[in-house]
């Protein structure tokens, strides 16, 4: 019986040395790394602001290599992301992919986490390994408004927007006039071009976005530039038959004795398309 008894006793201190255990591991868990990260994705500001003040590490990271402030960034977490940064947070610590808070708050659209990170000393010029820049990230999304924070911040707007596509042609094919027009006043390259060959210019005429047309016409854009296919603008817009763009190209004296790869002059391509009013100005 006495043995059975001590079995039992030393059976109970073992439990207990289990639960006592359990519970500081419970104890310590708010300032834990996975805890933090547990707590902005889930926005829970006011988690995050606790375990901060319990000296959660702020340069821990997750199981992709991505620190708090990148992911508060990245999920739009305007509140979280300023407590982190008051925390001591590197704004300018880039992801294992390159890519820093402010371009993930970039590509996003989030404004109010890109002043933040701004204001806090981000830097606007860094690129990622694909040549990606918070400006060209909000380009390729048309992001007007962090777009302005950006250019503001002093970010210069000749970085690729992609691969292949500069910042000025992408807001061209997707984003509209207004973003055009800040790019060119902040000095966006006029004479980048596609794979294709293609300028600025020469898509929005293709587009028929002949206010955008008439923009980079008026800026100065370059008039006689060609495409692979040898196709200058003059020639894209004698083929649509647009009198109006064919007057203004010609009054910034577009070359009209330019030939493409089939031999063809802008007069041809009017002619050929039935444009002989057109042709004729040619």
């Amino acid at each position: 019986m006495v043995l059975r008894n001590a079995v039992l006793s030393a059976a109970v201190l073992g439990l207990a040395l289990v639960s006592a255990a359990s519970g500081l591991a419970q104890a310590a868990d708010p300032t834990a790394p996975s805890a933090l990260i547990a707590a902005i994705r889930a926005g829970d500001a006011s988690a995050v602001k606790h375990q901060l003040a319990d000296k959660a590490d702020v340069k821990c990271v997750d199981a992709n290599g991505l620190a708090p402030l990148a992911i508060a960034a990245d999920a739009g977490h305007v509140a979280i992301s300023q407590a982190l940064i008051d925390a001591g947070a590197d704004v300018n610590r880039a992801a294992p992919d390159g890519r820093t808070p402010l371009m993930l708050a970039a590509a996003k659209g989030h404004g109010a986490i890109v002043r933040r990170l701004l204001k806090a000393g981000a830097k606007p010029g860094p690129t990622g390994p694909d040549g990606q820049s918070a400006l060209s990230l909000a380009v390729a999304g048309c992001h007007d408004a962090t777009l302005t924070s950006l250019l503001a911040a002093g970010a210069v707007p000749l970085a690729k927007a992609g691969a292949e596509v500069g910042i000025l042609t992408a807001a061209v094919e997707h984003c509209g006039l207004d973003m055009v027009k800040d790019l060119i006043v902040a000095g966006a390259d006029l004479g980048e071009n596609t794979a294709n060959g293609n300028s600025p210019l020469m898509l929005a005429v293709s587009s028929h976005q002949n206010d955008i047309a008439q923009l980079l016409i008026a800026s100065g854009a370059p008039l006689d530039l060609r495409n692979k296919l040898g196709y200058s603008v003059l020639m894209l817009a004698a083929e649509r038959g647009d009198t109006a763009l064919v007057a203004a190209l010609i009054a910034k004296g577009a070359d009209t004795s330019l030939r493409n790869d089939k031999r063809e002059t802008a007069r041809d391509i009017a002619t050929a398309a039935g444009a002989a009013d057109l042709a004729a100005r040619l």
